[in-house]
């Protein structure tokens, strides 16, 4: 059996990983602010703002954006590198637990415009979504019965609000998932970033099928495992679900 295309496919991995889970930090940095700004403040600017982010994201293309990231940091301004990988990301946090800082912040620099430019799309759609989770939440009634207790406004917020609004935004990035992932063919190819998407550019260029068949059913049972674990995401953010699926367990049982 040949393990070709596999063992290709398991060193590009880190990269993609990387390049993934800082998109998505970055989105959900910026969206879950962005929209409970917008949701506090009803009827400023807030909602302006999320709304010019969320047209910028839904119209402007992950290459073009690309391409305006290096020509304006990278070119211009030179804060950060054109293109390429020089030290994973993994790699740096585990050389620095030797006290080596500066592979950490190699690879954070290599990292910041990918990430950026393969999250942006999806940050409109996030703050969009968390603003209207949070205005449906203000309005329920245990918002209201904590205010009457004498709660103060920012305790809601903090350890009521924002948690139970996280719930249909962990829907909109498990169903964003398979767009990330043909995102991060253009993003890679674009910054030369050695990830997955670039393997498989490469692949179809060079017709290697059984590398293209590798990759696409590894993505696909990568897809399926994503939707998994966010099952039990629910279940860990949200008590009702646990105690629903245990009762039908009884139920059936």
């Amino acid at each position: 059996m040949n393990f070709r295309p596999f063992k290709m496919f398991l060193n590009r991995l880190p990269a993609s990983l990387e390049l993934a889970l800082g998109a998505i930090l970055l989105a959900v940095a910026s969206s879950v602010p962005m929209g409970l700004f917008a949701a506090i403040k009803r009827g400023t600017c807030g909602i302006s703002v999320t709304s010019f982010v969320s047209l910028i994201g839904l119209s402007a293309p992950r290459f073009w954006v690309g391409i305006i990231l290096i020509l304006i940091f990278s070119l211009s301004l030179r804060w950060f590198p054109v293109f390429g990988r020089d030290i994973g990301l993994f790699h740096g946090i585990y050389r620095l637990f030797e006290g080596d800082f500066a592979s950490i912040y190699q690879a954070v620099i290599c990292l910041v415009l990918p990430a950026t430019a393969f999250s942006y799309v999806v940050i409109g759609n996030f703050s969009e979504t968390y603003r209207a989770n949070v205005i449906e939440e203000l309005d329920k009634l245990y918002v209201k019965t904590a205010r009457e207790k004498g709660i103060g406004e920012k305790r809601v917020i903090l350890f009521h609000i924002i948690r139970n609004a996280c719930i249909p935004v962990i829907t909109i990035i498990a169903l964003n998932t398979g767009r990330l992932i043909g995102g991060a063919v253009i993003v890679e190819t674009v910054f030369a970033w050695p990830g997955v998407g670039q393997l498989l550019i490469n692949a179809l260029w060079s017709r290697d099928y059984p590398v293209i068949q590798a990759t696409i059913c590894i993505v696909g049972v990568i897809i399926t495992s994503i939707f998994f674990f966010m099952d039990i995401i629910y279940m860990a953010i949200d008590p009702r679900i646990r105690s629903k699926n245990y009762g039908l367990i009884l139920y059936e049982g």
